[in-house]
């Protein structure tokens, strides 16, 4: 949601990243939902929804639409459900996690060559998913349901755009592999995937991403972004922008966000721009903020996040 790898500035903070009935668990990435599950078993688990730290009602079940896979592994075998769902042995067979990373395609040209380093911008396209061992044990997914791993991976081509598929799952924090590049130098999963299926492209659609993502300017001075708007499905309407600025102590020495065209219209099949001009004053204080500009048409809604580092004026 934030274009970042970070825990505390999502709108998903602070997520499901413990089981609050067993300590030192693995927790609620395993979690079952109601259903024939095993002695022990804590109910009623994941939520699909959580209160983030902002004290917002957010969806931690959430469904990505339009996405491509890429490498696939199986790891984290086991013979046994997690405690918290009760301990118990699995069924006969072997069990082990199902796992890979998807990615944007739009925001990730190649993903061989993507999300080299924890500054990428590329990395934000990609995130790391898993068909949890515990659910497919449990006979939730897998062979004949709605997130049968083995087909996935059958009917679809790694590092393709042309064999893309909608998921759907938990949001879930995994700070252990923030250090690495296979997991996108990010902690963020979507842990259990639940259902799974071709992309379906029905829906005309926007996007928005900002070129640059980034920038550094001083005290004093000012730097521009060009917000970049795109038509998906034949998507045609005037997308309503608007800015925000995150991270400052006040209004008085934040950095100021405006936009030379707050309404912008984006033909069918075409694209569309305007520029975003981030201000500072020398009161400014130095630090990172956030500039998120969102584009609302109807029911609608993207955004796209520029960080601004400000340094002390020479």
């Amino acid at each position: 949601m934030t274009g970042t790898a970070s825990y505390n500035n999502s709108l998903f903070s602070p997520g499901i990243t413990e089981n609050p009935y067993v300590t030192g668990s693995a927790g609620a990435k395993r979690w079952l939902t109601p259903g024939a599950t095993p002695s022990g078993w804590h109910s009623p688990g994941p939520s699909c929804t959580i209160t983030n730290s902002r004290g917002q009602v957010v969806a931690a079940f959430v469904e990505i639409d339009g996405v491509g896979r890429a490498f696939w592994s199986y790891e984290d075998c086991g013979t046994k459900y997690d405690s918290v769902n009760g301990g118990s042995l699995y069924p006969p067979g072997h069990w082990c996690d199902s796992t890979g990373n998807v990615f944007d395609p739009t925001m990730v040209a190649n993903y061989s060559s993507s999300c080299r380093t924890a500054t990428d911008p590329t990395c934000g396209g990609r995130i790391h998913v898993e068909f949890d061992t515990d659910w497919m044990a449990a006979g939730y997914c897998g062979r004949g349901t709605v997130c049968d791993n083995n087909t996935m991976v059958q009917q679809t081509v790694p590092g393709s755009s042309s064999t893309l598929i909608d998921i759907q799952g938990f949001v879930y924090w995994d700070p252990d592999h923030v250090c690495c590049g296979y997991h996108s130098f990010s902690g963020w999963e979507i842990h259990p995937i639940t259902a799974w299926r071709p992309h379906q492209t029905t829906k005309p659609d926007f996007t928005i991403s900002a070129n640059p993502s980034s920038m550094s300017i001083a005290a004093g001075s000012s730097g521009t972004a060009t917000i970049n708007l795109g038509s998906i499905d034949s998507f045609a309407g005037a997308v309503t922008l608007t800015a925000s600025v995150d991270g400052g102590i006040s209004s008085i020495t934040s950095p100021t966000a405006s936009l030379d065209s707050s309404a912008v219209t984006i033909p069918s099949g075409g694209v569309a721009a305007s520029t975003l001009t981030v201000s500072t004053s020398l009161l400014t204080a130095p630090g990172t903020y956030h500039v998120t500009v969102t584009g609302t048409d109807g029911a609608l809604v993207h955004s796209t996040t520029v960080t601004v580092v400000v340094t002390l004026s020479l």
